[in-house]
């Protein structure tokens, strides 16, 4: 349905934070199943944004069961939100240096980051394609939640789907792949406080800390 443009969003008031404590709680028991500390920061002055409760609630299960299943037994999740100002312009438009063409936009930021196994740099973007899956399959074990844990190849492509579908960006960062020392990744989401921005591209370098 994504795919085919055919998922239509039901769009309401969204207090984000409160979103994000209740996919929390609905996988307690999986973190506590794998003893993971979860660590929630939640920037409580962040605004209601408008979106489609039910899908960033999949978006929020889907990131999260991933950290779930690519961190160790003990290992810890760290779940963040913020408000960010991106430049934003319209595609096409003029970019000589000083922003022409571009707005501020506010961006709420969710940031989930774990100490798992990591990803490779070459996999950074492929992670979001359909049916992709990191690592030797050979490796990963059965059960929705068990470490290295196979599933469809799909969690990470819906997700992305239904952030775009909000106008918004994901993307992950980690400094690599390494099952041994396990350095982590950290997934990042911006969406805007309405899905009416989806039509214009975000520019990364331009955000503000």
């Amino acid at each position: 349905m994504i795919d085919e443009k055919r998922l239509q969003l039901k769009v309401e008031d969204i207090q984000l934070n409160r979103l994000i404590e209740s996919s929390v709680n609905e996988l307690r028991f999986f973190f506590s199943m794998r003893k993971q500390e979860v660590v929630v920061n939640l920037d409580e002055s962040i605004p209601s944004i408008r979106g489609d409760a039910l899908r960033l609630m999949q978006l929020l299960s889907n990131i999260l069961g991933n950290a779930i299943k690519f961190t160790p037994d003990g290992g810890k999740i760290t779940i963040s939100t913020s408000a960010k100002y991106l430049l934003r312009g319209l595609s096409g438009a003029a970019d000589d240096g000083d922003a022409q063409g571009r707005e501020h936009h506010l961006f709420l930021e969710i940031t989930v980051t774990d100490t798992g196994i990591g990803i490779d740099r070459e996999d950074q973007l492929r992670v979001f394609d359909k049916f992709y899956e990191v690592g030797n399959i050979q490796e990963h074990s059965s059960g929705k939640v068990a470490f290295k844990a196979k599933g469809a190849g799909l969690g990470l492509s819906i997700a992305k789907g239904i952030v775009d579908m909000h106008g918004g960006e994901i993307w992950v960062e980690s400094t690599g792949y390494n099952p041994e020392r396990f350095p982590g990744s950290t997934f990042h989401i911006l969406l805007p406080l309405a899905p009416g921005l989806g039509d214009n591209t975000a520019d990364y370098s331009r955000l503000l800390r």
